[in-house]
């Protein structure tokens, strides 16, 4: 694959990618706009998630057949339209309603360009360009929605939006010069989905990703106003966002290797528990600043550590169903960002946000017992 055409990849995810999670930066600006409450406003996150989770596989196969650069720029138009939309809305209704056709046009295009960078790579590269690609959405996390905070801030929260559809108009032309026709797949997968759904171990992976996600993201949707009501200003949260992302992308390949080395098993088992100690700690630590950037850091790095070791797992349970089970595990990461997005609202609902670490605590009891569930490395490996 050239460089520019994998740069063109990488950056059209990143755009994408930013799309999403961008309200827990701008949280506050909307509600105070459109005059609804910081828990109705968290739930733009929850909207969005959901809206991707439902989509994802069930667009991915009505447009599996097709020509690939012709669902790209088709999925980007809409995207491109939906931001638009969202920049000029004036009532929560508008933009909720909006959000469900930018995160059904996001779905699409992630999908498609995930697939059709594993076509154009070399079969012997594949899963670095697979990787490389997904750095995208980890970029997303680390500069997209700090930056796009810091934009929301300045200039206020709907020029975020009209940033995003700039870019996304980027994409589109670059896609439309540089990507080659890449043809769909001829075959559909609903008897490969079923027998996912009827794995014991799948169906235990794929629920501790949507676990986890909601045990981070009942804290993370809200990190905002808990911040502020502790006495920070909005460019501290801008910077703890940042930080986040860091962490983030850092424990994304660490978890990889961590997984490679230890197996996924012992690895996923290692991040809950300090994972949840974390959020035992978050708290206390919350009117100190460096404190609580420690306390953030480890949070997110431990947390997104996860990911490839499920990934991993999934993948060593059926090779040849791997595109299969990692899709899914895309819509099991994305119910788990609203789910949690929505426990996070119920609870800053009933003043109770700073009990929500607590409860993220509580919920990773979930996902260790579910370990019981996954093989160990020489079970994988034997698989």
């Amino acid at each position: 694959m050239k460089k520019r055409l994998l740069f063109l990849f990488i950056m059209s995810t990143f755009v994408v990618g930013t799309v999403e999670l961008i309200i827990a930066g701008i949280l506050e600006l909307v509600a105070s706009d459109l005059h609804i409450s910081e828990s109705l406003s968290g739930q733009l996150i929850t909207i969005y998630a959901f809206s991707f989770a439902i989509g994802a596989p069930i667009l991915s196969v009505k447009t599996a057949k097709l020509e690939r650069k012709k669902v790209l720029l088709t999925s980007l138009l809409i995207f491109i339209v939906s931001n638009i939309i969202s920049a000029l809305s004036s009532s929560y209704l508008m933009l909720a309603i909006v959000r469900v056709i930018t995160a059904l046009s996001a779905a699409v295009f992630i999908v498609v360009v995930l697939s059709t960078a594993a076509k154009l790579a070399d079969p012997a590269k594949q899963g670095r360009i697979l990787g490389l690609v997904y750095m995208g959405f980890s970029a997303a996390n680390v500069f997209g929605v700090p930056a796009g905070t810091y934009v929301g801030v300045a200039f206020g929260w709907r020029s975020t939006f009209w940033l995003i559809a700039t870019l996304s108009i980027i994409c589109f032309v670059l896609i439309m010069i540089l990507l080659p026709k890449t043809e769909g797949e001829q075959e559909a997968s609903k008897i490969k989905m079923t027998s996912a759904f009827k794995n014991q171990q799948v169906m235990a992976l794929l629920s501790i990703t949507t676990i986890l996600l909601a045990a981070h993201y009942i804290v993370y949707s809200y990190i905002s106003p808990l911040m502020t009501n502790a006495g920070h200003s909005l460019s501290a949260v801008s910077f703890i966002l940042l930080l986040a992302g860091i962490a983030g992308t850092i424990g994304t390949s660490a978890g990889g290797s961590a997984s490679d080395i230890f197996g996924p098993k012992k690895s996923l088992l290692v991040a809950s528990i300090v994972f949840s100690l974390m959020m035992l700690l978050l708290r206390v630590s919350l009117p100190f600043i460096f404190l609580f950037s420690v306390i953030v850091f480890i949070w997110n790095f431990v947390q997104w550590s996860t990911n490839p070791a499920i990934q991993y797992a999934l993948i060593h349970i059926n090779p040849r169903a791997s595109e299969l089970a990692l899709s899914l595990n895309m819509s099991a990461l994305n119910i788990g960002i609203g789910l949690g997005a929505l426990i996070g609202g119920i609870i800053i609902e009933q003043d109770g946000l700073l009990y929500a670490p607590f409860i993220s605590a509580a919920m990773v009891i979930i996902p260790i017992v579910l370990l019981r569930y996954v093989k160990g490395e020489k079970e994988v490996a034997n698989e």
